[in-house]
């Protein structure tokens, strides 16, 4: 058994170095060379498009990098590696869409495409002279197509929604669509009718409560407010929008501080009407002020400081004197007379 294997071996090798001999053959060719005696010599050369590499002659290739030259300017790229008709050189396998990969895990975009983040691994086309129109693609460089059911308008450059029957449907651009003209849920504001007058369909951020009619959703509960569309609040009478679009305060707040006889910014200050003025209430708060009243704090408080100042020093008078009488009060001394009665006297 081990027999036939050597000998199974021996025979292949033999094989593998006639083909060899015979590949150098196929490759080998004469040249004749006329001497100055006139004698014409002939002496062994590569053929065209071989190079002699030792003793062998081998097929050029001008740039086989990352693979086999196995003919003359033919390359067979390794394993991992791709024959990239563009550059002319083996380059890595890479997912790497609209673009080619020249190092391990480094995508670069063909001309034309740009990556959409610096770490993508795929390239989109650039559409930018001019951008393409709403209702469109960018399907490669510099090209737009129109979605399914429009079509350009040479003379705007616009993707325009085209209805078949001018009478019975419109365009509608927020569903996409041609739609019928006359729909039972149109007064509602969230759908459109396709087939059926009374069959309502609903926009994104309505639901149907019924066949015909559509409901706005707000993801959050409006508070002191309606819901009116797709996440939309609308406050109720009195009341103005606050920093959360989904609560309304009341219009005598701002960003919950009084704003009596004011308005609330959206910066969150609260702006006096016509004929009101900034003051201070009791408690230190920032309220809006009639002019008359306004005009009575000011004066209040011109005439309470000569009062506070005739009350410092009155205060002040006041406990230098006591200081003083206290001082000079004599001081009372006690004492015991012979027969053992107690008796006090100043000193």
């Amino acid at each position: 058994m081990i027999l036939r294997f050597l000998i199974s071996l021996v025979i292949i090798g033999q094989f593998f170095a006639l083909a060899a001999a015979i590949d150098v053959e196929d490759h080998m060719c004469s040249e004749e060379t006329k001497m100055p005696n006139g004698q014409i010599v002939t002496s062994p050369k590569c053929c065209s498009g071989y190079v002699k590499i030792g003793k062998h002659c081998q097929p050029y290739c001008e740039n086989c990098q990352n693979g086999r030259c196995i003919r003359p300017n033919e390359c067979e790229c390794l394993v991992g590696y791709f024959w990239n008709q563009t550059t002319k050189a083996c380059q890595q396998v890479c997912h790497c869409e609209n673009g080619f990969c020249p190092h391990q895990n480094q995508c670069v975009c063909n001309k034309g495409y740009r990556k959409p983040r610096p770490t993508s691994y795929y390239c989109e086309p650039i559409c930018d002279d001019p951008e393409c129109p709403p209702y469109s693609v960018c399907s490669g460089p510099q090209q737009c197509v129109c979605f399914k059911g429009f079509e350009m308008n040479p003379e705007t450059g616009e993707c325009e929604l085209i209805c078949d029957n001018d009478e019975l449907f419109r365009p509608d651009y927020e569903a996409q669509k041609c739609v019928l003209k006359h729909c039972s849920c149109t007064n509602t504001g969230g759908g459109y009718c396709l087939h059926n007058y009374d069959e309502c369909y609903c926009y994104e951020g309505f639901r149907k409560t019924n066949k015909s009619h559509c409901e706005p959703l707000c993801r959050e509960k409006c508070e002191n407010a309606d819901c009116v569309g797709s996440n939309e609040c609308r406050c109720w009478h009195g009341y103005h929008e606050s920093i959360d679009p989904h609560v309304c305060e009341e219009d005598s707040m701002c960003r919950g501080k009084p704003c009596h006889n004011g308005v609330c910014q959206l910066n969150g200050n609260c702006k006096c009407k016509s004929g009101f003025n900034k003051s201070l209430n009791i408690k230190g708060q920032i309220i809006c002020d009639t002019t008359s009243m306004f005009i009575a704090k000011i004066m209040a408080l011109v005439l309470s400081i000569p009062l506070i100042l005739a009350a410092s020093v009155f205060l002040y008078v006041y406990m230098e004197a006591r200081k003083k009488r206290i001082i000079n009060m004599p001081t009372v001394q006690y004492g015991e007379d012979d027969d053992g009665y107690a008796y006090a006297y100043n000193n």
